[in-house]
């Protein structure tokens, strides 16, 4: 899997699905992706021998109603649905997206 995205692990938070909103961006890393997540949120890439890089698909949030949100991926791929209860995902911060 390829880096499409301009983002790297210090760009995200680990952050409840719940708390995403239209316009939101978060990376779904790679298979295989290896990532370590602070008390705050803060990731960072782990791996055996060295940081991996954050490599995967990210998505932006384009509509939500409830629970159920709509997203399109930087490849132009789109979804619908819901995540399970509790899910965590690693959402882009502010600053990030102000300089993607």
């Amino acid at each position: 899997m390829s880096t499409d995205h301009p983002y790297t692990w210090d760009d995200v938070r680990s952050r409840p699905a719940d708390d995403l909103a239209v316009g939101d961006t978060w990376v779904n890393p790679g298979t295989g992706a290896a990532y370590l997540v602070g008390k705050d949120g803060r990731v960072s890439g782990a791996g055996i021998a060295h940081a991996m890089p954050m490599e995967g698909v990210a998505w932006t949030v384009t509509a939500r109603k409830g629970k159920r949100i709509t997203a399109r991926s930087q490849t132009g791929a789109t979804l619908t649905g819901e995540f399970p209860a509790g899910h965590r995902v690693l959402i882009v911060t502010e600053e990030a997206r102000a300089g993607a």
